[in-house]
């Protein structure tokens, strides 16, 4: 009985956490198309915005800045309910966290928009969890290199 409580408590103080980072996250989203850091913007609008938000901004802000976004599933983010797909999530922000040194407000070093990172947060709540993860795969071995920038989710 006191393990189930504890995974109830720690499963509730990771959903927790993450709707902190969301919530952090689109902040730094806003500030980014006001410093027109288009890349990072979208990035993490990928990642953590609706696509009402994301209509919203590309209205404000023009088609231009964020490429064929909207062409993708809507994001449902009643998915980090899954404790698996909250798992996933979870441990991509400890990575950023870590990897990055400032957690949560550099787009990091991939030449691709948005990020590998951001790129797998967004998939896990697009699509399953299986399938969001060979496309984050995918598109983790195909980041090193010199290749161009890409919105295409095929990458």
């Amino acid at each position: 009985m006191q393990y189930i409580i504890f995974i109830i408590i720690l499963y509730s103080f990771i959903l927790f956490l993450t709707f902190i980072v969301r919530w952090r996250q689109l902040n730094v989203a806003a500030r980014a198309l006001i410093d027109n850091e288009h890349q990072q913007a979208v990035s993490l609008m990928w990642a953590w915005s609706s696509m009402d938000g994301i209509r919203s901004s590309i209205h404000r802000w023009g088609e231009g800045r964020f490429g064929p976004i909207l062409l993708e599933p809507n994001p449902r983010f009643g998915a980090v309910l899954n404790p698996l797909k909250l798992a996933v999530i979870f441990l991509v922000v400890v990575y950023q966290a870590v990897f990055r040194g400032v957690p949560l407000a550099q787009a990091g070093s991939c030449p691709n928009t948005p990020n590998c990172s951001n790129y797998l947060i967004g998939c896990v709540t697009r699509y399953g969890l299986l399938h969001a993860l060979s496309k984050g795969y995918i598109r983790y071995q195909q980041c090193s290199g010199p290749h161009p920038p890409s919105y295409h989710e095929r990458f």
